[in-house]
């Protein structure tokens, strides 16, 4: 159990740390293809209005807060995971050195 909580952890850190980087990246891509639709498609206003007003659609801008929400809920988890205590285990040579049976409440 406890290597699954320390691979969450590792995983969630990576995934806020992906995140931004995501983000950074892939608007870039979209922007090309918005660009090159309007190119395609004949529509001079749009192309005139993404290179001279810096305008872009909704769909091309990309929030990193989801995909670092993700990775930190995945690393809380990876950390509860961690804080459970397991029960201390009896040992059984000391149960019956000190006299105490298994069926012995006193």
């Amino acid at each position: 159990m406890r290597p699954f909580a320390w691979l969450l952890v590792v995983a969630g850190v990576l995934i806020i740390i992906a995140g931004p980087i995501y983000s950074s990246v892939d608007p870039r891509a979209r922007d090309r293809r918005w660009f090159r639709r309007a190119v395609e498609s004949g529509d001079r206003d749009r192309v005139d209005q993404m290179l001279v007003e810096d305008v872009r659609t909704a769909w091309v801008v990309v929030s990193p807060w989801p995909i670092v929400m993700a990775g930190a809920s995945v690393t809380a988890f990876g950390v509860l995971l961690l804080a459970i205590r397991r029960p201390e285990k009896e040992c059984v040579i000391d149960r019956h050195a000190s006299g105490v049976g298994p069926h012995d409440r006193s």
